[in-house]
């Protein structure tokens, strides 16, 4: 007895206007043939998010954390600003962290890291637009100091090796030069790398690094960093004129501290202790006083080199006088009207820490102890 053919039914479902089968669509259904697939509506199709075809694009490789010196266009050849060469010129735009290898020694060890502003340093910030050009060790010789030098950046319009001394140093949002002090190089292991490189370059020593270590031991690491330290008295450094001001302070082979108060404060009508500077920002230096009236002693000026933000007086302080670029900073006024530059006396000060500290500096500048 021969089998019966299979039979197939096809169930739909359409949707009506009313109850009634005369509202069922009047179409014939022809079923398909046998062993063939019936053919979806084109129209009814859910789209793909992706089609199989069309692969996702990828993200563009962070290259400042490649290792391979194939992929990696940030290979330098050298730090020294003599023997610098197209090959040296970087951009470090938008980067937060950059893998800064070298030519021959990219492969034997983890990349130098560097980085615009730490979360250390009041905020993490990437580096600004159109930071391209050379970086470079600078031997701060101004400073007269063995522990001074540093790594820094000059910016450049071109690779031009000759763009280098029409550039200018790249700076942090304070106003002062970004840099890594030698002090950072000698004992943070993120800059290892440099350390072997300017070793290998003659642009440091051993007996340097030796002594930067020995400065900034054990707990005094931490306060190795750069927009506060001071080798000398000729070194320009940040201050918020409305609130107090801490320094570093390196020489003699030792590291101290400065805490100043706001260099003006007065008590108002009130009896409350005021500043005279609501606010404002701007780059300083000390300078040993030559006034004939200070002979003998140990006093301290203060110059206005850069003003980086406005100064907005206090309304109580009708006797200060607002600081002008270049010029010393100004006590203020006196009864009879005169104007006397703003002084600190070293030796009267009532914390020891500061006067110790500020005497590191005073030796390199010849003044009397």
């Amino acid at each position: 007895m021969s089998a019966s053919p299979m039979s197939f039914a096809l169930l739909r479902a359409f949707s009506t206007v009313s109850s009634s089968p005369a509202s069922f669509p009047s179409k014939q259904f022809v079923l398909p043939p046998r062993g063939s697939t019936p053919k979806s509506n084109p129209e009814s199709r859910t789209p793909r998010s992706t089609p199989k075809s069309v692969s996702k694009p990828r993200a563009p490789r962070d290259l400042s954390t490649a290792k391979s010196v194939s992929t990696q266009p940030i290979a330098l050849s050298t730090l020294n600003p003599k023997l610098l060469k197209r090959i040296e010129f970087i951009d470090l735009s938008h980067k937060l962290t950059v893998g800064i290898p070298f030519l021959d020694s990219v492969e034997q060890g983890p990349l130098a890291r560097i980085q615009y502003q730490s979360a250390q340093d009041a905020g993490r910030l990437p580096f600004p637009p159109h930071t391209q050009g050379f970086l470079y060790w600078d031997n701060e010789d101004e400073f007269q100091s063995p522990l001074a030098g540093s790594l820094r950046f000059r910016i450049t319009d071109s690779d031009d090796r000759e763009s280098f001394e029409r550039g200018r140093n790249l700076t942090w949002p304070s106003g002062c030069d970004w840099k890594i002090m030698q002090a950072q190089i000698a004992i943070q292991k993120p800059y290892a790398p440099f350390l072997t490189r300017l070793l290998a370059e003659g642009l440091t020593t051993e007996s340097r690094i030796s002594q930067c270590r020995q400065v900034f031991q054990g707990e005094k690491r931490f306060k190795a960093r750069p927009s506060i330290t001071l080798f000398n008295f000729r070194q320009p450094f940040y201050a918020n004129l409305a609130t107090a001001l801490g320094l570093v302070v390196v020489g003699c082979g030792e590291v101290g501290t400065i805490a100043l108060p706001p260099v003006f404060r007065g008590t108002g009508r009130d009896g409350k202790t005021y500043c005279a500077f609501e606010s404002g920002t701007a780059l300083l230096r000390f300078e040993p006083s030559t006034l004939p009236e200070h002979a003998g002693r140990r006093i301290l000026l203060l110059r206005v080199m850069r003003l980086l933000s406005p100064c907005i007086m206090n309304a109580l302080a009708d006797r200060v006088v607002p600081p002008a670029e270049g010029d010393l900073l100004l006590g203020r006024r006196q009864i009879d009207g005169t104007l006397k530059p703003w002084a600190y006396d070293v030796d009267r000060n009532k914390s020891a820490k500061t006067t110790w500290a500020l005497g590191l500096l005073w030796p390199s500048e010849g003044a009397a102890g």
